[in-house]
């Protein structure tokens, strides 16, 4: 089967199986090229193939998604650096394990709670703000085009358009009301640097927030289980404890940083990332055992706690 032609001396007619039959890096089994892949590996015919094809629509598809898979590994990436962290600093204080679980635990699960309601609070102030901006400018233009039309004639000159040449851009987005909202959205972006959120719904703001909080309790809980782990066997030094909760706390930096890596489409430097996040982790719980060891210096000596019934 042919593709129809699209219209412009640059497109030409793409078969069907020319798109579907070139592999895309990192996928499991052969799939259809979208102009992100082809753009990957610099292929210029399959990125034109697949704009004939239209592929760049699935792409738009997968963007609420992608949102997510971002916050379960930034998410992931707070959590399991601030438990090791405490880790860390548990060590160098000299504290027992189980002040460790019963602090860990609980700051974990707070922590995960304002991850969540923070996450969320920021993505819809943020779209909140752009909308009553997008407002905003939408009056200005009902109540006073000839300026809204000038400004964009302005910043179309300012790019290095004629004067000509901007007005006839300019007046192609005025020259219909059905092109109105396009215009509108076109000034938010121009003027202001703002891409008008579409499908935002409070659901998915929501489930971007639950997202985060899952995924930061979920990771920041490997260390804190490998230590309950090993002390629920009771003769298990805590520095041993401490050393395999590092090497889990490790592993999980590696793959998160190698899955960071597919998302912003570094594929080349998937194992520097995750090196480069093994490298963060490694930082922070290295100056948190420091602090840990230098408070328990300050306030007299190693810290000794009982856990029992008087607490």
């Amino acid at each position: 089967r042919k593709v129809p032609q699209v219209i412009g001396p640059c497109m030409q007619r793409v078969s069907e199986d020319s798109v579907r039959s070139r592999p895309v890096a990192g996928a499991g089994r052969e799939r259809v090229m979208t102009p992100r892949d082809a753009f990957d590996v610099r292929d210029a015919e399959a990125s034109r193939s697949a704009h004939v094809m239209r592929t760049s629509v699935e792409d738009g598809h997968s963007m609420h998604a992608s949102r997510h898979i971002r916050q379960l590994v930034y998410g992931g990436l707070d959590g399991v650096i601030s438990s090791f962290a405490l880790v860390a600093a548990t060590a160098g204080a000299g504290l027992p394990s189980a002040v460790l679980l019963m602090i860990g635990f609980a700051n974990l699960v707070a922590d995960a709670i304002s991850m969540g309601i923070g996450s969320y609070l920021a993505a819809k102030a943020e779209r909140d703000h752009i909308l009553r901006e997008r407002a905003r400018e939408q009056w200005e233009y009902d109540n006073y085009p000839e300026g809204e039309i000038a400004e964009m004639v302005s910043l179309y000159r300012a790019k290095g358009f004629s004067a000509e040449d901007a007005n006839r851009v300019i007046g192609i987005y005025t020259s219909q009301p059905a092109y109105k909202e396009a215009f509108i959205d076109h000034m938010m972006v121009e003027e202001l640097g703002y891409v008008v959120p579409r499908g935002d719904s409070a659901g998915r703001l929501w489930l971007s927030g639950l997202a985060t909080g899952l995924s930061f309790a979920g990771f920041g809980s490997l260390p804190l289980w490998m230590v309950a782990a090993l002390e629920s066997f009771g003769n298990i030094e805590f520095a041993v404890q401490a050393g395999c909760g590092a090497a889990v706390t490790m592993v999980a930096l590696f793959g998160l940083g190698v899955c960071k890596a597919r998302i912003t489409r570094e594929h080349n430097f998937m194992w520097w990332n995750g090196l480069l996040m093994m490298a963060n982790g490694a930082l922070a719980a290295v100056a948190a055992f420091l602090v840990g060891a230098a408070v328990n210096g300050v306030i007299g000596g190693r810290v000794s706690c009982t856990i029992g019934p008087a607490l």
